[in-house]
Formats: C-alpha cells, sequence, structure tokens
C-alpha cells in the first residue's frame, strides 16, 4: 500500500458518515443561502398596511380556472365593496372588528420553475411584476389568513377566489 492511504477496513465508518453528513449539509446551507440572497434584493421595502387603508370596489372579474363559482355568482360581486381600516374589515356580510393585516413580499415565479404558490402570475395575470406583494387578512384570534389579496398598485387589489380573478380599485374619497 502507498504511504498516505488507509486501508478500507482501518476507515471509522462512523466518522466517515458523519463527515458526509456534514459536507452534504454545507453543499445544501449554500444552495439555499445563494437562492434566498438571489431573491433578497427583489423585494422593496414592503409598503405599511396603513397605505392600502380604503374602501375599494369590485370593478372586473375574470375566469381562470375551473370553480364551483358561477360566472353569475362571479359576476354578481362587481359594484360591491371591501373597506379594509384599522379599526375593521369588512366584505359584504362579513366583518371583522380589529383585524391583524399581514403584508409579505414574494418573488415572482420564473417561466419553468416549480413553485408551490399560485399567485396570479401563475395564472398568466401580472407576469411582468419582479415580485408578488400580498396582503392577508386575520381575525384577532386566528392563525391563518381569511382573506388573501394580491397588491397591484397603490390604488389596487387583485383577489383570486375558486378560479376568479377579481379586480378591485380603490375609491376616491369625495
Amino acid at each position: 500500500m502507498s504511504a498516505g492511504r488507509v486501508a478500507p477496513e482501518f476507515i471509522d465508518k462512523a466518522k466517515w458518515a458523519q463527515s458526509l453528513g456534514h459536507v452534504a449539509l454545507l453543499g445544501f446551507s449554500a444552495l439555499i443561502g445563494g437562492c434566498m440572497s438571489a431573491h433578497a434584493n427583489v423585494c422593496p421595502d414592503l409598503r405599511p398596511v396603513a397605505d392600502l387603508y380604503a374602501v375599494y370596489e369590485f370593478v372586473a372579474v375574470e375566469k381562470y380556472r375551473g370553480g364551483l363559482t358561477s360566472r353569475v355568482q362571479a359576476e354578481a360581486f362587481v359594484g360591491r365593496e371591501v373597506d379594509l381600516s384599522e379599526e375593521f374589515f369588512r366584505l359584504g356580510d362579513t366583518t371583522i372588528t380589529q383585524p391583524r393585516y399581514d403584508i409579505r413580499c414574494h418573488p415572482a415565479p420564473v417561466e419553468g420553475e416549480v413553485t408551490t404558490d399560485r399567485w396570479s402570475s401563475f395564472y398568466g395575470y401580472g407576469t411582468e411584476r419582479r415580485y408578488v406583494e400580498v396582503l392577508d387578512v386575520f381575525a384577532a384570534d386566528e392563525t391563518h389568513p381569511g382573506y388573501r389579496f394580491e397588491v397591484i398598485g397603490p390604488r389596487e387589489l387583485w383577489r383570486l377566489y375558486d378560479g376568479w380573478l377579481y379586480r378591485l380599485h380603490a375609491r376616491v374619497a369625495d
């Protein structure tokens, strides 16, 4: 046997496996860190929720996939209002007092990338965006959002629900 080589029977297999595990973990960490850093600068500073407080009106609806909601039911939302305020959130007959709002930014999916997120860009809407800004609305005691909207601009929200894309515009104060 040449100098510097260890015969296989003298290798501590447990230490070898542990070392291999560390190498795999370091590689995985570098991969994830690289992906995270690649997306870190994609999202600008998030706007304060207070900038979104307004009364919004459903102005349009488009079908983007199958669902149980009929066209008549979906189009009946046009003209209805959503009220976003610090004191309450109101959509139709539903009112949440003292709602908790959460704004998050998600990198826009890249063409061909497999993703679990199904934002509007997944269905071909708003594909020019570099990121998807999402507003979640929670009841005070809930851990999952009762309502979710994509923030398209300072005065426009989109809501994906049961195969329909609902477009909402903030009403101009009188």
